[in-house]
């Protein structure tokens, strides 16, 4: 298929897929001065981007560090964070209605991601992690260990982040791009948010263009929601349906972008958009309490907190 064949098709599909359905684009009105009142969700959640109180990812997000996220949207601490406790934590998904969690974080060993699976006896998950700007032979050989014959569905990578800062199309990933779409396994990218010491520099949508287009076959999952180039990063989504994303923390507290991720939810993105909670840097009950609210009609509501996600990584639940 040719690129221009490659664009009409993705663009019929990112549109007319969505809209042409009972669950119509919808703006969505937001009172900030609402009281907010939880009422638990009557179908299955998962979290798309969440930290536990596990291991290597208590030791890069202690309560200590998850303090600044919790003034900017004015919200309460949970316990589980700042007591740092796996128990309180799995309290806390119970009474949020939280079914299943994906785990990403670089420099974790993989064999350190297996046994968090193991510990979590599989609610808690996560993808098979790479530094981008390592050998290829030594990726490729991670993603078959752990990823094609292994227990972590997916690949996740922080390119600015990486030993040496690294943009996502650079030609060093292109055959674990290729490996992935040949196996089914979705590449998880943080483009958006603190993903490098400059994070301007490094939130270049036009390189996930150009992977999006180089490999039409392989499924792009966008941590943090490229933010805070907003416009840009749904620009990509709207022209290449094989890109997904999730607005997680940068959804709340006012946060510049909020207003477009919400209506993309609702309307062209809603099979491609999915619930992220970002915790610990926000707590999983008003982030899961106020999606019904953001995103009121039922059948793009249920997309959104599970039915995507499910889809992406081919989680059962």
């Amino acid at each position: 298929m040719n690129r221009r064949t490659f664009l009409g098709t993705g663009l019929g599909l990112a549109v007319g897929a969505g809209l042409t359905t009972t669950a119509r684009a919808q703006m969505v009105p937001w009172d900030s001065e609402e009281p907010f009142v939880f009422k638990k969700p009557t179908c299955p959640v998962i979290d798309a981007r969440l930290r536990p109180r596990w291991g290597e990812f208590l030791k890069t997000f202690p309560a200590a560090k998850s303090g600044s996220a919790y003034a900017r949207t004015g919200w309460t601490m949970p316990p589980s964070v700042a007591k740092e406790s796996e128990e309180l934590m799995l309290k806390e998904m119970d009474e949020a209605g939280i079914t299943m969690g994906l785990a990403m974080k670089r420099n974790i060993p993989n064999e350190s991601l297996v046994k968090m699976q193991e510990h979590f006896n599989g609610r808690i998950r996560s993808l098979c992690t790479l530094d981008a700007s390592d050998p290829i032979d030594k990726n490729m050989e991670l993603v078959e260990k752990y990823a094609v014959n292994g227990p972590l569905k997916g690949v996740y990578i922080e390119p600015g982040r990486a030993k040496v800062s690294t943009m996502p199309n650079d030609p060093k990933l292109y055959p674990v791009y290729d490996l992935c779409a040949e196996k089914g396994l979705t590449v998880a990218i943080m483009t958006g948010g603190n993903n490098s010491p400059n994070l301007i520099r490094s939130t270049d949508h036009a390189a996930v263009a150009d992977i999006a287009a180089a490999f039409p076959k392989c499924k792009f999952y966008m941590a943090h929601g490229g933010w805070p180039h907003v416009q840009e990063i749904l620009g990509v989504c709207y022209w290449y349906p094989n890109v997904y994303l999730a607005g997680d923390m940068y959804m709340f507290g006012g946060v510049p972008g909020w207003r477009e991720y919400v209506d993309a939810a609702n309307g062209f993105l809603q099979d491609r958009f999915l619930f992220g909670s970002a915790y610990p840097l926000l707590p999983f009950k008003e982030t899961v309490g106020r999606y019904e609210k953001l995103i009121p009609n039922r059948a793009v509501y249920e997309k959104v907190m599970y039915k995507n996600a499910q889809a992406l990584f081919g989680i059962e639940l």
